[in-house]
């Protein structure tokens, strides 16, 4: 089977050469890559996928996840996702990773904990779900509102299922992490 993957993957390079503008040779090809952990390279090729498929929302998160594997620079990271909200703005996944990108990325570039509210309580009115209610409480947090964080996480975990019991740990140890930077500082 191997063969046949290193064949494939011939085919594409040599139809790429042809014709560099082949969405879905460009799309193998990253996924190749992908598989083989070179990050790097398959963000090359989701990105050239892209331009000739720029709605294809399977290549843009796949895109997304090859820049924060391949440990992109953050300024990068944001405008790529300012770029995959606009092509897919019903797609919450995005957003969610913009709002953690600004909340919590240390890089004073991209840190902005107001815009990071604002993105978080849009994205909670439209969908009231836990990790939405988390990513609120996050950008509390880093705007310096530990007791609305706080507030928010405590609630939260209130409501969460007894069936739920990894999500209601994850919850409470983040409260108490906010917790301890309330009385401790940072």
């Amino acid at each position: 089977e191997e063969g046949d993957v290193t064949m494939a993957a011939g085919y594409y390079r040599r139809a790429i050469q042809y014709m560099p503008e082949h969405a879905g040779a460009h799309h193998y090809l990253a996924n190749q890559f992908y598989r083989e952990g070179n990050y790097v390279t398959a963000a090359e090729h989701y990105a050239d996928s892209l331009k000739g498929e720029p709605d294809n929302l399977g290549a843009l998160i796949s895109y997304m996840d090859t820049l924060l594997l391949g440990n992109a620079a953050p300024p990068l990271l944001l405008a790529e996702l300012e770029i995959a909200i606009q092509r897919a703005p019903e797609y919450p996944g995005f957003r969610s990773l913009q709002i953690l990108l600004l909340a919590g990325n240390p890089d004073s570039r991209v840190q902005d904990p107001e815009m990071a509210l604002k993105l978080a309580q849009q994205l909670n009115e439209e969908y009231q779900i836990p990790p939405h209610q988390e990513l609120l409480a996050l950008a509390y947090a880093a705007g310096g509102n530990y007791e609305q964080a706080t507030a928010i996480q405590e609630q939260l975990l209130s409501t969460l299922p007894r069936g739920m019991p990894a999500e209601a740990d994850r919850v409470s140890r983040t409260r108490s992490e906010e917790r301890r930077v309330l009385t401790e500082g940072c």
